[in-house]
C-alpha cells in the first residue's frame, strides 16, 4: 500500500529522487541535441543525492556544501529557509562533477545519485520530488515575522518547484518554491511552502545546491529529507545546473508549458 501512495503521489512529477536502493539509482534522461538560435528553453541537469548512514551529514558537507556559498540569499531568507529544515547554497559547476564523480564511486556503498535532465522552456515550470513520504508527519512551520504554526499532512513529502526565466545567452534566474506534497492532490495545489519563493541567478558555472538545514528534526524539510535514528539515518541533496538552449518549436505547444519527463 505505501509503495502505491508512493507511485500515485510522484506519477505528474517531472523529475523525481531515487527510489528504493534495491532498485538501483535511475539512469540519465537522453535528450536530443540542441539547436541554433537564440535560446528559448532551459536545460535541467537535476542529480537526487542520497547519503546513508550516521555521518551521512558530514559526508554531503564535505563533497558538497564545503565548495558552496549561501550568500546568493539574503540573510533574513535564508534564515527563514532554515527555520524550515532547508537549506540552499550556489556552488561552481567544477566543484559539483567533481563531487559527482565521488559519489558514484561509493554507490551501493554509502550513498545513491539519480540523475535525470529536463528542458523547461522559458518561463515554464519542473516539479522535483526531493523526499521518500512520510505516512503521518506533524510539522513547525515558521512563516515570515517569525510566526509559527503546526500542520499535520498525512502521505507527506517535499518538492521543489523551479521556474526558469532566461536573461541572456549563459544566464537563467530560476525560481525555487519547495513544497509539501500529498498524494492524489496536484503539485500547484499544496504551497503550504510558498512564502519560501526565492529567485536564484545561474550560469553554466554556477550551480544550485537545496537540501536539509537547521538543526529541528520537527521541521517539513528536516523531517523530509532525513529518516532514521543514529546509525541509519540518510540525508537528501539536490544539485541543479541550468544551461540555456535553444529548441525547435513542437507543433501545438504554448510557451510556458511544463516539460514533463
Amino acid at each position: 500500500m505505501a509503495r502505491r501512495c508512493w507511485m500515485v503521489l510522484f506519477a505528474a512529477v517531472a523529475a523525481g529522487c531515487p527510489g528504493p536502493r534495491n532498485d538501483g539509482p535511475p539512469l540519465p534522461v537522453s535528450l536530443p541535441p540542441a539547436g541554433s538560435g537564440p535560446p528559448n528553453a532551459v536545460e535541467l541537469a537535476v542529480c537526487f543525492v542520497s547519503e546513508l548512514g550516521p555521518d551521512a551529514g558530514t559526508r554531503l558537507e564535505k563533497a558538497y556544501w564545503a565548495h558552496a556559498t549561501e550568500k546568493a540569499l539574503a540573510p533574513d531568507v535564508q534564515a527563514l529557509w532554515h527555520r524550515n529544515g532547508l537549506r540552499v547554497g550556489v556552488t561552481t559547476s567544477a566543484a559539483i562533477r567533481r563531487a559527482q564523480e565521488r559519489e558514484r564511486l561509493r554507490i551501493g556503498v554509502g550513498g545513491e545519485v539519480g540523475l535525470r535532465r529536463l528542458r523547461v522552456p522559458h518561463r515554464g515550470q519542473a516539479v522535483l520530488a526531493m523526499s521518500k513520504t512520510a505516512s503521518l508527519g506533524t510539522f513547525l512551520l515558521t512563516l515570515p515575522g517569525n510566526r509559527a504554526r503546526v500542520r499535520t499532512f498525512p502521505g507527506a513529502a517535499v518538492a521543489l518547484s523551479a521556474t526558469c526565466r532566461i536573461i541572456d545567452e549563459r544566464t537563467v534566474y530560476v525560481e525555487i518554491v519547495p513544497k509539501v506534497l500529498q498524494p492524489g492532490r496536484d503539485p500547484d495545489d499544496t504551497g503550504v511552502l510558498d512564502f519560501l519563493a526565492t529567485e536564484v541567478a545561474l550560469t553554466p558555472d554556477r550551480g544550485l545546491l537545496v537540501g536539509p538545514g537547521g538543526t529541528a528534526r520537527h521541521t517539513a524539510g528536516r523531517a523530509l529529507l532525513t529518516a532514521g535514528g543514529s546509525g541509519v539515518g540518510y540525508q537528501r541533496l539536490l544539485v541543479i545546473t541550468a544551461v540555456p538552449v535553444h529548441v525547435a518549436p513542437q507543433p501545438g505547444t504554448a510557451p510556458g508549458d511544463r516539460t514533463e519527463e
